[in-house]
């Protein structure tokens, strides 16, 4: 803490640039465009293979390496470095934790040297939740290291956003995971097989992440943990009947245990009822399902 005050703004002081980090991934690509399209503010992605943002970003977007964030004048840094894939996580196993922990420290060093940055942390809503017995659950507790550093450190802007799911045009295809799965048999007009059990999610909007983020900037000084919601969740029958009916998928639910895929074994029920974040006038303005058919319509444009 500098002279007993918290790290703070001055009233008269502007967000006027924001670096994306590990801009490459779906959030990351989102976030980007978003930035760039909605604000003046001035966007650099970074990524730990800059070659990839080449395909990744929109022209007039600066990109770098995350390996330079030592040296970068930001006044936002936005954390999106990870992994969202069930299968790529349970890839990754324990080496999720220091992976994690690397970038966050290096992102912390550099707004606890200059005191002023805001740090937005990319958390989960897994936060809430135990991990599995014997610790492994791996990827819930590289995110509860990570807000427990976070917090310890009261006097610096740092915000993890807690997310129990995102959309976007920008969705691997090739992921793990119920959306990506849904899209994917919808585009190659396939039978999608879905487990047997309901379960109910949401989905967050790229404006609405990033109108979240940028509330938080404006309501300095900030360090807590905040969770991110749609305006409304949805079920997963809900979006099959809709694809169903507009765009003719075909789909069958089959035993949880024949599909061989790790989302399936979350909960039923994953949003959060939390509404700390209208209080710094958070007001998304899309539902899950509004999230989800919009990002399809885009994807399917491409």
């Amino acid at each position: 803490m500098k002279n007993g005050k918290f790290a703070q703004r001055t009233r008269d002081s502007v967000v006027k640039s924001i670096a994306i980090v590990g801009g490459s991934g779906q959030i990351g690509r989102a976030l980007t465009d978003e930035f760039t399209l909605r604000t003046e503010w001035e966007v650099t992605s970074l990524a730990r293979d800059p070659s990839r943002l080449r395909s990744a970003i929109g022209p007039g977007v600066a990109a770098g390496s995350i390996d330079t964030i030592s040296s970068r004048p930001d006044d936002v840094f936005v954390n999106c470095v990870g992994a969202g894939d069930p299968a790529r996580i349970r890839e990754l196993g324990k080496s999720i934790i220091p992976m994690t922990e690397q970038y966050d420290r290096a992102i912390f060093n550099v707004v606890a040297a200059r005191r002023t940055p805001l740090y937005v942390f990319l958390s989960s809503g897994t936060i809430h939740s135990r991990p599995d017995e014997g610790g492994g659950d791996w990827y819930t507790t590289s995110k509860k290291e990570a807000e427990e550093r976070h917090r310890s450190h009261p006097d610096l802007n740092i915000v993890d956003l807690r997310l129990f799911g995102f959309v976007s045009a920008n969705i691997d295809l090739a992921g793990r995971f119920f959306l990506a799965e849904l899209f994917s048999a919808t585009r190659e007009g396939r039978e999608f097989l879905v487990g047997s059990g309901e379960m109910h999610r949401d989905f967050v909007h790229p404006e609405d992440l990033s109108n979240l983020i940028e509330l938080c900037g404006r309501n300095l000084p900030l360090n807590r943990g905040i969770d991110v919601y749609s305006r409304e969740p949805v079920s997963r029958e809900t979006v099959l009947r809709r694809f169903a009916k507009e765009f003719g998928l075909k789909y069958r639910a089959v035993d949880d245990g024949t599909l061989g895929n790790p989302a399936n074994k979350k909960t039923a029920r994953y949003y959060s009822s939390d509404r700390w974040a209208a209080g710094i006038g958070y007001a998304p303005k899309y539902s899950a399902e509004e999230a989800v058919m919009e990002a399809w319509r885009r994807l399917a444009s491409k």
